[in-house]
């Protein structure tokens, strides 16, 4: 389909209308184009979500990826770890090639990922790096990286011994690792010391005893020193796994998220997390700016994911976009320890441009 969306604006440029033409960015509209009214609305890269779970057999987690992907206007997801080298085939035979939505994947250092239950890494028989390396170097299409769960009710008497595979097999296919941090032990602190430039910790700032803000409200060392050296800061919402006031006491440290990720699965979409939109307006509420807001759910994480090609705007630049409203109001706002924020802007989604194809929000 052909498309004008007329009377927006392209975020970065000038208002003005968008061309679309043969799924790609245009500089002039095909005669055959068909006019879609956004007036008022930002036009921006099509938002990426780097951590969600669309993987059904995934137990109590999956939850179909389109629900919270194209029709929540967000055109690409990144599932985090639900399946590993055990289950790869299917999930992209019932996900990846099922979907409207772009499902990309964190492979999970585990061969059974979440399929078998949300312990798989107490026993260490479940890793197996040259299958899992296999698996990836089939899939480098649709594989970003490996998921590592490092809390203790996942690791088990381990330790930081998962990580240290995890790590491994990131350095034996050169992707970034993403960590779940959690419950301790292991302390984040010491997870934080091994991740690499370019690796993700999710739950960034969760709320837990360890976290990134110790009691007395300063910033952990390990955490500077992760930030320092380009690890990627992101939130992760999840059911509990976001602290507005760990968000904000980082914010006055000089620590911020890289990017905005919910980790939205079954268990979470009716509430706290709802959509990357509401995990927007979160982070609107908290002060930061719209421009930030946007870039670390756009161009921050099509880095992280090292798939810049997906927040391209450019002329001849495949068409992955979404429409959106920055409206006014009053709205209350819940994190995943339940304390509540007020804010007077929300993100509302519209549409989402994928493949030259729009769906209306």
């Amino acid at each position: 389909m052909n498309l004008i969306l007329r009377g927006g604006e392209l975020y970065g440029s000038a208002p003005g209308d968008v061309y679309i033409t043969d799924g790609r960015i245009a500089a002039e509209a095909a005669p055959d184009a068909t006019v879609v009214d956004v007036d008022g609305a930002l036009i921006t890269p099509g938002l990426i979500d780097i951590h969600t779970h669309v993987f059904i057999p995934a137990k109590t987690l999956g939850i179909p990826g389109d629900s919270v992907g194209i029709r929540q206007g967000v055109p690409t997801i990144v599932d985090a770890g639900s399946a590993g080298a055990r289950d790869f085939d299917r999930f992209r035979a019932e996900v990846v090639d099922t979907q409207r939505t772009r499902v990309l994947s964190w492979l999970n250092v585990a061969t059974p990922g979440l399929v078998d239950g949300r312990h798989e890494l107490v026993d260490l028989a479940n890793v197996d790096l040259d299958r899992s390396q296999a698996v990836i170097e089939a899939n480098r299409d649709v594989i970003v990286g490996i998921k590592c769960r490092m809390s203790g009710s996942v690791v088990g008497d381990n330790g930081l011994r998962p990580l240290e595979l995890a790590i491994e097999l990131g350095e034996r296919v050169g992707l970034p690792v993403l960590i779940h941090t959690g419950n301790r032990p292991p302390e984040m602190s010491d997870c934080l010391d091994m991740l690499r430039p370019g690796d993700i910790c999710s739950h960034a700032f969760h709320g837990k005893p360890g976290g990134i803000v110790d009691e007395d409200g300063a910033l952990r060392p390990a955490a500077r020193r992760a930030y320092d050296r380009g690890v990627i800061f992101d939130i992760g919402h999840g059911e509990a796994s976001a602290n507005f006031q760990v968000l904000a006491r980082a914010k006055e440290l000089g620590i911020v998220p890289h990017t905005i990720s919910t980790d939205i699965h079954e268990g979470n979409v009716g509430g706290p997390v709802y959509s990357l939109a509401v995990t927007m307006s979160k982070a609107l509420a908290l002060g930061f700016g719209l421009d930030q807001v946007l870039e670390w759910t756009t161009t921050a994480p099509a880095r992280a994911i090292r798939r810049p090609d997906l927040a391209d705007t450019g002329i001849g630049a495949p068409a992955t976009l979404t429409v959106l409203r920055v409206v006014d109001g009053e709205f209350s706002y819940r994190d995943a320890d339940g304390n509540e924020l007020l804010g007077n802007r929300a993100v509302e989604t519209t549409h989402a441009i994928k493949d030259g194809e729009i769906y209306v929000i």
